[in-house]
């Protein structure tokens, strides 16, 4: 999931008001137009009438909104556009299913969120199993916050931001710019709703939902989840990372990005990808499709239970 962070120049925002149908809008063009100095009146408009958009709405994006300058009435509208472009995404007899002999379940998206964790640790399990996660998650403004005051709202920061440094580190002054920790891909919740039993598992996946086409070029993987049982969180992968401060904030990865791979059989076409595994065992799993070193937003989650 990307956290949109730089802010558009005014000539930008202006030619996007100037043709708001020939262009997405996203919550980068939200804050270039607040910044060009359109009220919210136009603002609103804009939103309702555009014929494309893609906001994210994770709770880093919000924390970012708000810091921004958006009121409150801008990134509800942000929110009702959105869910109404998620209702509307899956075309009729397009849905994602999961087939076990002759049983048919449907899969739902997650959304991917990302967590920094400021920590010395030496692995990502010590902060797993002790907790920390959910200040990561939950407590979004702290390096924010810190970056903003430090000049850091251009595109060094998105590139940084995107990989996941968006939460509660806290203390990123001048004086220590450069802090280490892991970065942690999570969906909430210890466990999905959606249950299967062990044993052989197929898997459809259309691809016209995913309208900017990026799911077609990615690598569908089947990843078992970690449990973060004190912070009630399902960990996809870690990283751990180095990053600092300044005008340019850098992230320097520190080791591979760690994720539990499960062996499955994939099979692709124009417009649908079949997965297949064989001798699920119990636990908590998701199907992401990976794009270079970076997971795509959407993932579908499921449980694998006793028959």
């Amino acid at each position: 999931m990307l956290i949109l962070l730089f802010l558009l120049a005014a000539g930008a925002a202006s030619s996007f008001a100037a043709s708001p149908q020939n262009e997405q809008i996203t919550v980068e063009i939200v804050i270039g137009m607040k910044q060009a100095g359109m009220n919210d009146e136009i603002i609103l408009s804009l939103i309702e009438s555009a014929e494309a958009v893609y906001f994210d709405t994770s709770v880093e994006s919000v924390t970012v909104m708000k810091q921004a300058g958006l009121s409150d009435s801008v990134i509800g509208a942000i929110f009702q556009r959105q869910s109404k472009v998620t209702a509307s995404a899956m075309p009729q007899g397009s849905l994602f299913l999961v087939r076990q002999g002759v049983s048919e379940l449907e899969l739902a998206p997650k959304q991917i969120q990302n967590s920094f964790v400021k920590s010395k640790s030496n692995t990502a399990q010590e902060i797993i199993t002790n907790g920390g996660l959910t200040a990561g998650v939950y407590a979004g403004a702290g390096l924010i916050s810190h970056l903003a005051t430090m000049g850091a709202l251009g595109r060094g920061a998105l590139s940084m931001i995107s990989g996941g440094i968006v939460a509660g580190v806290g203390m990123l002054g001048s004086n220590t710019p450069t802090v280490q920790g892991f970065n942690f891909e999570i969906l909430p919740g210890k466990s999905a709703t959606l249950l299967i039993v062990t044993g052989d598992a197929e898997f459809s996946i259309p691809l016209a939902p995913f309208h900017d086409g990026s799911y077609a070029t990615a690598e569908p993987l089947l990843l078992r989840l970690t449990v973060s049982e004190k912070d009630g969180l399902r960990i996809l992968s870690s990283e751990k990372v180095k990053v600092k401060g300044g005008d340019e904030p850098q992230q320097q990865s520190l080791g591979p990005k760690q994720f539990t791979l499960v062996e499955v059989s994939i099979a692709k076409t124009a417009d649908t990808v079949w997965v297949k595994a064989q001798n699920l065992s119990i636990g908590e799993y998701a199907l992401a499709f990976r794009a270079g070193d970076q997971f795509l937003p959407q993932a579908f989650d499921f449980r694998v239970v006793a028959q």
